[in-house]
């Protein structure tokens, strides 16, 4: 009897893609998101509260889209609820709000804010840009 004993080839580069959690109650708007992000492994969650869950569980995104109005939990209540996870770890999300309105800066957020309605287009080259520079 022979023995097959598999080779690990470190020469072979692995393609992953980039993994995007879109968070809107709206699930129309939510399903748009990913259908433009469909070159990603987009994930969608309605529910802010479960998608934090998620996030506290160990699932692991590159880039985060989130609406700041949502019920039970507002997007800057999300935000602040990412950051205190990845506080003093590696692995932290670039994170994107989405608003309707322009109730809130990017340099109140300390996140860019992406205003809906926008163009897929925008939505695809923002997303690339922050894909590219995350550490």
């Amino acid at each position: 009897m022979t023995a097959v004993i598999p080779m690990i080839r470190e020469d072979i580069e692995v393609a992953v893609r980039p993994r995007i959690l879109v968070i809107d109650d709206n699930e129309i708007l939510a399903r748009s998101f990913a259908r433009m992000l469909r070159n990603y492994d987009t994930v969608i969650d309605n529910d802010p509260c479960h998608a934090v869950g998620r996030i506290r569980a160990g699932e692991r995104f590159d880039v985060i889209l989130c609406d700041l109005r949502m019920p039970f939990m507002s997007g800057v209540e999300v935000l602040s609820a990412i950051r205190a996870h990845y506080a003093g770890r590696l692995g932290m999300p670039r994170i994107v709000m989405m608003s309707g309105s322009d109730e809130l800066t990017e340099g109140a957020l300390g996140a860019p804010v992406l205003m809906k309605p926008c163009a897929a287009a925008d939505v695809r080259a923002m997303v690339a840009g922050l894909v590219e520079t995350k550490p």
